[in-house]
């Protein structure tokens, strides 16, 4: 499976069973930064999920539009 052959429903249903993996990265990486660090990291993973989340949503629906 490559993600970028993916269509954008399959791309989003990806990115969301990846939100766990994010909230375990922000858990694990977060305790051995400084506190700064940690706020730019956190707000930085955060950002990007949503809006890949919400960028292959408007996309799948863009989508869903065009086949029918």
């Amino acid at each position: 499976m490559v993600y970028w052959k993916l269509n954008y429903k399959k791309k989003f249903i990806w990115n969301l069973l990846q939100i766990p993996v994010v909230i375990a990265l922000i858990i694990l990486l977060s305790n051995n930064l400084s506190l700064f660090l940690s706020i730019v990291f956190i707000t930085a993973l955060i950002a990007v999920s949503i809006i890949t989340l919400f960028y292959t949503y408007y996309k799948w629906k863009k989508e869903k539009q065009i086949d029918t």
